[in-house]
């Protein structure tokens, strides 16, 4: 049985797969034809098509990413359940998760509320020159304090109503998904493999009829029954994951293929894509932890230092971009000459090295406070 390793690659990829996800909401605000493929809003066709058509969209894509976040945590629940047995490992996990979020999700939701009663939002003015529908439309209601805090400490998490923080959707999705993997884990946890697996397979079929995320946890479950069970890949089928990991989750959208009358959409039925982006993470995943070689990538300090403040690029990074990276492009594009790429490249440097400022900066001020809220709870309960 493997344990006791530190898996300083899950938090170098957890840093990798922050970075790609910043880069595609940079690229939709941008560059939107990269994601869309509506090639008449590109600014640059030939480039912009070609990203899209190959394998270099794969550092574009954040719905994979997020696919993988809630596959990575699935495989720590399940890593640090195996590892010890102890039903109080799940509960302190979901409690010092929340007491995790709760804080820095609730500032971020102060931040954009003070930006808004501020007018400091010009997503809406760039969007026109960035032919980016998606920009279009964010923060276009009633400012009220109370809501805000309302949606940081509550209704994120239960509800799902992130309006001063979109990206935060993923929020409720990874409560349900810790619960439900807890839940799994408390019935089943102690069955033998096989039967563990049949368990995991049945309930991968279910939830994916009611509701995807939960899905890619149990993916990480299973893979984490896997590794602390000494289950390793030869080289040939790591390359065989490679290949089907892109083809997934990268430059070959099938579900876009399929018919659309056997794909019950919506965020209770069933969508192909997000089978396939979750099959798609799940390899990934299995991949980083039989390399040596992507594990020595991933372990570098960079990626590591991007991981422990991934969850804050992940919180604060939409605010800064529609405030104070929008900002940079509207002045430069309506007070200079520039050509578009140099507006483009100037406004996103800036706009990304803040939000990795701030991120750092509110993880040094939170995580002691944090750590304070999580032993308080858990020596109340």
């Amino acid at each position: 049985m493997n344990s006791n390793r530190d898996l300083k690659e899950i938090t170098g990829l957890k840093g990798m797969a922050a970075l790609i996800v910043l880069s595609s909401h940079y690229t939709i605000t941008f560059f939107p034809a990269i994601w869309n493929a509506e090639y008449q809003l590109a600014h640059f066709p030939y480039l912009e098509k070609f990203i899209h058509r190959t394998p270099l969209y794969f550092f574009m894509n954040g719905s994979l990413m997020v696919n993988l976040f809630w596959c990575i945590s699935g495989f720590l629940i399940g890593y640090s359940y195996y590892e010890k047995k102890n039903i109080e490992v799940l509960k302190k996990r979901i409690i010092n998760r929340y007491c995790k979020l709760v804080i820095p999700i609730t500032l971020s939701m102060l931040l954009a509320y003070v930006c808004q009663v501020n007018n400091a939002f010009f997503n809406d003015d760039v969007a026109c020159w960035t032919r980016s529908e998606w920009l279009e439309g964010f923060y276009q209601f009633e400012p009220s304090l109370r809501m805000c805090i309302i949606d940081g400490i509550m209704g994120v998490f239960f509800w799902g109503t992130g309006k001063y923080n979109p990206v935060l959707w993923t929020i409720k999705a990874e409560v349900f998904g810790i619960c439900m993997s807890a839940l799994v884990l408390l019935l089943w946890g102690t069955a033998d493999s096989k039967k563990k697996k049949r368990v995991y397979l049945f309930f991968s079929i279910i939830v994916n009829l009611f509701y995807q995320p939960l899905f890619a946890f149990l993916v990480g479950l299973l893979i984490s029954d896997m590794y602390l069970e000494g289950i390793y890949i030869t080289r040939l089928k790591a390359f065989f994951y490679v290949i089907i990991s892109i083809l997934l989750g990268s430059f070959l959208p099938i579900w876009k293929y399929i018919p659309s009358e056997i794909i019950i959409s919506g965020e209770w039925g069933i969508n192909i894509g997000e089978i396939f982006r979750t099959i798609s993470a799940g390899t990934l995943l299995i991949i980083v932890l039989n390399s040596s070689i992507l594990k020595k990538i991933l372990k570098s300090p960079i990626l590591v230092f991007f991981g422990n403040i991934s969850m804050y690029l992940y919180m604060y990074h939409f605010v800064i971009l529609c405030s104070f990276t929008c900002w940079c492009f509207y002045y430069m594009y309506s007070h200079t000459k520039m050509s578009y790429a140099y507006i483009t490249l100037i406004s996103s440097l800036a706009g990304i090295i803040l939000t990795v400022f701030v991120s750092y900066f509110i993880k040094k001020i939170i995580s002691g406070v944090s750590r304070k809220l999580s032993n308080a709870v858990n020596n109340y309960l």
